[in-house]
């Protein structure tokens, strides 16, 4: 039985208006899962993409049209241009095969000014059990992982200290989030958000740490606690 696991993007689109105007548009993109494997713990990590991206759409409708109407009436009274708000959410799977799936989702928003922000999010799933797997799963043998994930990091910025804040090495340490990362099939990739240790144009800062190194591994999942269906 095929190990692969198939991706479908689905997508919730949306634009409001006010007075003829359209002040706030959204795309939310989320992904749905395939597994033979794992039909059943599938499904309810697609009803967790699925709900959270209704969750995300009602917050938009709820708190941020609102403040577009507020921001256009504003820009009506005092004269200048307005800028629509928008909200894109997209996703990337950098690893998906037998028990393991891996991926991050970037939230843009815009509500004016000189431009928008971005955070990330991450999960990786063991599909065996419909559980995120934290990132002391990729380091079975090290318990001092985090210290040497923050050390790989600070000596990446002192290689190439012009394109971080002056004091990222101690940010860096300060801001370090065991969440944020996710699997590709060659490395484990930690991320910090925008701002954290680098200025805005440098976008999200990412750092490779490839399997082998300090005993970082693919982690191994349950293969007992297969879904019902694929038993038969």
């Amino acid at each position: 039985m095929s190990g692969q696991i198939g991706v479908e993007t689905k997508s919730l689109v949306k634009s409001f208006t006010h007075e003829n105007t359209t002040v706030l548009t959204y795309t939310i993109h989320y992904p749905q899962f395939a597994s033979a494997l794992y039909p059943v713990t599938a499904q309810m990590i697609n009803a967790y993409y699925r709900n959270r991206a209704n969750h995300l759409a009602r917050r938009i409708a709820l708190q941020m049209y609102p403040q577009a109407v507020e921001g256009y009436r504003d820009s009506v009274e005092q004269g200048y241009p307005f800028n629509e708000y928008q909200v894109f959410r997209t996703f990337e799977v950098t690893y998906a095969q037998g028990c393991l799936a891996s991926l991050y989702l970037d939230l843009y928003q815009y509500t004016g000014g000189a431009h928008g922000t971005t955070v990330r999010s991450s999960d990786t799933w063991d599909l065996s059990r419909a559980e995120r797997l934290p990132i002391r799963a990729v380091f079975p043998g090290n318990p001092d992982y985090r210290a040497d994930l923050i050390a790989a990091v600070q000596a990446e910025i002192r290689r190439n200290s012009d394109l971080y804040f002056d004091n990222a090495v101690e940010l860096a340490e300060e801001n370090f989030d065991e969440n944020n990362f996710y699997l590709t099939p060659d490395a484990l990739v930690i991320y910090y958000q925008q701002y954290d240790i680098a200025p805005y144009a440098y976008g999200i800062p990412q750092f490779r740490i490839p399997y082998g190194t300090y005993g970082a591994t693919l982690p191994r999942c349950s293969p007992y606690n297969r879904s019902p269906r694929a038993r038969k």
